[in-house]
């Protein structure tokens, strides 16, 4: 694994990365919270068979500085950005993994460019919900997390991140390090709390929700879902089996909302077989 950055529209972009660039690319987008380092268990892994490049998202981690204060939505900011990057990258057909949040970008971006990402995996995620949920949830975690989160130190982090995971012996303290320098950026939390509050506007803007467009994903879709998944209940993924075309669910039991940290070997082999056409 490797880091690397790449200007983006003007905008200094880091990405995690493995694998051979002349192979079938897999984009890995992390959810709300934490950088790259979402995919700390797996880019090595899945490098083994594709071109992996998990990507800071646009106002998160090491990809800025960046001001989601005015212009377009930060949902619509980011899937922008996604988009410039696969193109800067020069990524023809392409596969992505989206965790939470990451998997709205990511349905999005195929969305906008079906005959390129043919193949998607959704790794548990609120972000299907109901507007209202998604502005309720909001609402807590700037009352529960902010200013707190750009203060925690890495056992603080570690700390933080347990009510995510159903055994917190699974998280790694070296993928956390990078995740607390990124939040000691002056522009950091900025982005976090106006990218936070774009959710609550989210039922003005129809074009960036999912739940009513599920019949236009035509990628194979795998869904990835914790059996004990606090913040994206399992009965979540059921209208998502239901109204994606070509979609299956991959349930983990003793696993909360980041099976690809709780259960990495489980996570990597799934989500290779699936990519690779090996799946029952």
């Amino acid at each position: 694994m490797q880091a690397r950055f790449i200007t983006v529209n003007g905008i200094r972009t880091r990405y995690l990365t493995a694998g051979d660039p002349c192979g079938m690319p897999l984009l890995m987008v992390h959810g709300r919270i934490l950088s790259a380092e979402h995919w700390f268990c797996n880019v090595d892994a899945l490098g083994e068979n594709f071109y992996v490049v998990a990507a800071d998202t646009l106002g998160s981690g090491f990809t800025g500085p960046a001001d989601f204060s005015q212009g377009a939505h930060p949902v619509e900011q980011r899937v922008d950005h996604l988009e410039a990057l696969v193109d800067a990258l020069g990524f023809g057909e392409f596969y992505a993994s989206g965790s939470s949040h990451g998997a709205l970008l990511s349905t999005l971006l195929h969305l906008r460019m079906p005959d390129r990402l043919t193949k998607l995996v959704v790794n548990g995620s609120a972000a299907f919900a109901s507007p209202e949920i998604l502005a309720a949830s909001v609402d807590a975690t700037l009352r529960r997390d902010d200013p707190r989160i750009g203060q925690l130190t890495l056992r603080g982090w570690h700390d933080w991140m347990r009510c995510y995971v159903y055994d917190p012996a699974c998280l790694p303290d070296a993928a956390f390090t990078p995740v607390m320098t990124a939040y000691a950026q002056d522009w950091v939390m900025d982005c976090w709390r106006e990218s936070l509050k774009g959710h609550k506007e989210m039922a003005t803007r129809p074009d960036l929700r999912i739940g009513h467009r599920l019949d236009q994903i035509r990628a194979d879709t795998l869904l990835v879902w914790g059996r004990d998944d606090a913040g994206a209940p399992l009965s979540d993924a059921e209208p998502l089996v239901a109204g994606i075309e070509r979609a299956r669910l991959e349930v983990f039991d003793n696993c909360g909302h980041m099976p690809m940290m709780e259960h990495p070997d489980r996570f990597n082999t799934v989500v290779r077989d699936f990519l690779l056409g090996r799946e029952n």
